[in-house]
């Protein structure tokens, strides 16, 4: 994965403006998968993430570059869908 000199200008320009952790922690993962001095594990392990997470925002970044990366997918404080009680149930009965 790659991104252009402008790109990375435009992540490290935002990193330093973030107040939203979240945010600040996608920026820094762009920046690291971008050196290409990391695998997907490299990065799980440094993030404290899974592995399918980082392959998810390396999906996003690729797809639609930095703004696609920081979008939510779901608003933040909503409760996630498999908080549902039908969802719960068939978990628990598995």
């Amino acid at each position: 994965m790659s991104l252009s000199n402008a790109q990375m200008d435009e992540v490290r320009r935002r990193l330093r403006v973030a107040r939203d952790t979240r945010e600040k922690e996608r920026l820094r993962f762009a920046l690291k998968a971008a050196s290409g001095d990391y695998t997907l594990e490299d990065l799980a392990e440094m993030t404290g993430r899974v592995r399918a997470t980082m392959q998810n925002w390396l999906k996003k970044l690729n797809a639609g570059g930095i703004p696609e990366l920081l979008d939510r997918d779901t608003p933040p404080g909503s409760i996630s869908p498999m908080a549902a009680p039908d969802i719960q149930a068939q978990l628990r009965a598995g």
